[in-house]
């Protein structure tokens, strides 16, 4: 049996009707919420913190989403950004959501020499917030059905 953490999906609202959504979430999740700025939020205690069925499916459609996964004694709480045309964005968290990057990294980096200190500063470049990419992006997308 897998290991289950909480976990938080946020993607655009009109991209899946509600019955193919319910038949993506796993049994432990809250009803789907609809933020402001067009958002559905589900959050649940899922199999490895990850919505497995419905990230698979939203990628297909090519559609934005974050997921943030918390953690335990053992692994660090994280977060996860998909955006088409641009892939995964991932990076640890400590528990108050701030980001965070091994010292042993940073030291890497910095005896590497600078760029390799500018390639570690561009890798922890977050994408920035569902919302605001769909903003950016007048992201719209019709429900099916």
């Amino acid at each position: 049996m897998p290991d289950c953490y909480d976990a938080t999906i946020e993607f655009p609202e009109g991209v899946l009707i509600p019955s193919e959504l319910d038949d993506l979430l796993p049994g432990e999740c809250t009803a789907p919420e609809t933020l402001p700025g067009g958002v559905i939020r589900v959050q649940g205690y899922v199999a490895w913190g990850q919505f497995e069925e419905l990230e698979a499916r939203l990628k297909a459609l090519d559609v934005p989403f974050d997921r943030e996964t918390g953690g335990d004694h053992q692994y660090m709480p994280f977060v996860l950004r998909w955006r088409p045309g641009a892939g995964e964005w991932t990076a640890e968290m400590d528990t108050a959501g701030t980001l965070v990057v091994s010292l042993q990294a940073v030291i890497e980096a910095a005896k590497a020499g600078p760029d390799a200190v500018a390639q570690l500063i561009a890798r922890y470049q977050e994408p920035g917030p569902l919302r605001e990419w769909i903003r950016a992006h007048e992201w719209r997308r019709v429900a099916r059905g």
